[in-house]
């Protein structure tokens, strides 16, 4: 009898898009503050702030927190808001 040999090759690949519009962060113009402020992602304020990203979130719901969005949609937040949000924060607790 004659043996069949099979040989199985499996490839896996990962690929990772990043988007981002020029921009993103830097001096904008914060309506509330009426001054050019550092607005940064809400990712990287949770970051510089030690706190989670969902905590941003809900300061800018209860409007501790100044926001504006990217021209493709992002958001951003004001971090000097930031910075006084986590200052009561810490006041509280």
């Amino acid at each position: 009898m004659k043996r069949t040999r099979r040989t199985e090759v499996t490839i896996e690949t990962d690929e990772i898009t990043i988007i981002r519009c020029l921009g993103d962060d830097g001096l904008i113009h914060c309506r509330r503050c009426g001054d050019e402020i550092a607005m940064v992602s809400p990712e990287r304020a949770a970051a510089m702030f030690l706190t989670s990203v969902r905590v941003i979130y809900r300061w800018v719901e209860a409007g501790l927190v100044h926001y504006d969005e990217t021209s493709c949609g992002w958001p951003l937040v004001c971090r000097d808001s930031v910075a006084a949000a986590a200052a009561h924060q810490s006041e509280i607790t």
